[in-house]
């Protein structure tokens, strides 16, 4: 999906540029993709997001009910009955309650299937624990579950949306110098429903695109942290995790780095605000979630690639300086 954002989006920057216009089949920018030979790889890798995008609830049943030890495909039945068209008879939206309303009701199947065995016979338990489980799981989805998960997944949705919206870029500066310290304790994997729901329902996730601003206050934090130590060992450490760090994923250089300097990783925080205000004020959003750092670069939405990646430099090059003048006055070495 990524990659298909980069075709498409340098697809349009083109069609505006020579002022193409859309045909009566084609958009402009399927039309430049037409005369590139493109077309066809653009559309199979629309089709493939769309079907993952389409099924992440059956997904979501799956590895939620792998995760809480229970079966399966009950976990997907479930996830897919949360999309099924035929809620609609019964007065809900497909897909209402969302992703959290998914893990919710597989967590309560787990738990409910683990205690029907204990008391269905062996003989029938392949049958009858399956059977018993899913009927009582669909009334309770259905009738409770569903609707309460609906206005909790609104409310967190509106919420978000609120604050992002009303407060602007301190709202930005805030999100993402917390950030690190949800990282730090693996907190932060729990947004990632909140931000397949923001993408689901809005098309993009601003919120994802502020969190992986906390990779450039890590990266530009352990940098100087590098440049102020005389340890062999720190410094051995910080030149495997910056480049990690810059390429992907931030744990290397909060846990290697910054967190064992102890004053970096506040430092770096404070200049992962920076970068957060940033995305806030270009308006930079992600329609996809996934790695930070550069490996986040095709996810970004609207072709926003150089405000991104300016973002980012802002909150590396504060947190650098930041970190570097405060270890400067501290005498750390």
């Amino acid at each position: 999906m990524g990659i298909n954002n980069i075709i498409v989006n340098s697809a349009h920057a083109e069609a505006l540029t020579q002022g193409i216009q859309a045909t009566a089949n084609m958009s402009a920018a399927q039309v430049i993709l037409q005369e590139k030979g493109l077309l066809e790889i653009s559309t199979i890798m629309g089709i493939i997001a769309s079907g993952l995008f389409s099924l992440l609830a059956v997904f979501t049943g799956i590895f939620a009910a792998k995760e809480f030890k229970g079966t399966e495909i009950l976990g997907g039945i479930l996830g897919a009955i949360t999309i099924a068209p035929q809620v609609a008879i019964l007065g809900l939206t497909p897909g209402q309650g969302g992703l959290i309303g998914v893990i919710f009701a597989v967590w309560i199947s787990c738990w409910l299937e683990k205690r029907l065995r204990r008391y269905i016979p062996s003989m029938i338990d392949v049958i009858a624990t399956p059977t018993f489980t899913i009927i009582i799981m669909t009334a309770l989805l259905l009738f409770g579950i569903m609707p309460v998960a609906g206005i909790v997944s609104n409310a967190i949705l509106g919420s978000l949306s609120g604050i992002l919206e009303h407060g602007g870029l301190a709202a930005g500066f805030i999100l993402s110098s917390l950030f690190p310290f949800l990282i730090s304790l693996g907190l932060h994997q729990g947004l990632i429903p909140i931000h397949l729901e923001l993408i689901q329902a809005t098309g993009s996730s601003q919120l994802f695109a502020i969190q992986i601003m906390s990779n450039s206050g890590m990266v530009g934090a352990a940098i100087a942290v590098l440049l102020l130590t005389k340890d062999p060992v720190m410094k051995r450490v910080a030149k495997g995790a910056i480049p990690t760090s810059i390429l992907a994923v931030g744990e290397p250089t909060i846990f290697g780095v910054n967190i064992p300097a102890g004053f970096a990783f506040i430092t770096g925080s404070i200049g992962a605000g920076f970068g957060g205000m940033m995305i806030v004020l270009l308006d930079v959003t992600a329609n996809g979630v996934g790695a930070a750092g550069l490996s986040a670069l095709p996810l970004i939405a609207d072709g926003k690639y150089l405000q991104y990646i300016f973002s980012w430099l802002v909150g590396a090059s504060i947190a650098f300086l930041l970190t570097y003048f405060v270890g400067r006055i501290r005498k750390y070495q």
